[in-house]
């Protein structure tokens, strides 16, 4: 009789951990992402509409959930780069980045070479922002993929989430012959959800 009363407990806590996981689990929140740093390098226009420049930029992720972890699967990261909307897009990455360096704890490292024939539009708006305001600004997405864990180890499903960081301002030299890097004029808070969430300009 008694080992029946243990099952019956122990079932009990079993149904009661699963329904709490599951409850936590639905109210999970989105991680944080923040664009902490970044650079532009070798900013250049020719021939009207050839594009080059580097872009090193990096995001400082946090979790608002006091009961789950995140896993991130380090080496998916689909980045694009872009000018105004989605519909200029300057940089699509479609590998790997791995000349980025994920760091679990908080930080992801990315270095983005844009060398790409953007258009009139784009050049236009690019060299008349920087020579008539000093400033330039591009926005970023990123699909990658995350794991929820409670603190026992209960998992659940990878699922692909969208960040979108935009507009992420550098303040550089109007003189377009400067070599000076172009710097973050503020840190900016990026939206994380959905795949299909839009992009917005704060």
């Amino acid at each position: 009789m008694t080992s029946i009363y243990f099952l019956a407990a122990l079932a009990g806590l079993g149904f009661i951990y699963f329904v709490a996981a599951f409850i936590v689990g639905e109210n999970a929140h989105y991680p944080n992402f923040q664009v902490s740093s970044a650079s532009i390098y070798s900013l250049t226009i020719n021939n009207a509409t050839k594009l080059t420049a580097e872009l090193n930029i990096t995001l400082s992720v946090s979790n608002p959930n006091h009961y789950l972890r995140i896993s991130y699967h380090h080496h998916e990261f689909h980045v694009k780069v872009f000018y105004t909307d989605k519909e200029h897009v300057i940089l699509d990455n479609t590998s790997t980045l791995q000349q980025s360096n994920f760091n679990g704890s908080s930080l992801i490292h990315m270095i983005l070479k844009v060398d790409t024939y953007s258009g009139s539009y784009v050049a236009d708006g690019i060299d008349l922002s920087r020579r008539k305001h000093g400033m330039v600004e591009f926005g970023l997405t990123m699909l990658t993929s995350i794991m929820f864990k409670n603190k026992l180890f209960f998992l659940y499903s990878w699922e692909t989430v969208k960040v979108v960081c935009n507009p992420i301002r550098f303040a550089i030299s109007p003189n377009v012959y400067n070599t000076t890097p172009g710097i973050l004029l503020q840190p900016l808070t990026c939206t994380c959800g959905p795949p299909q969430i839009s992009i917005s300009i704060n």
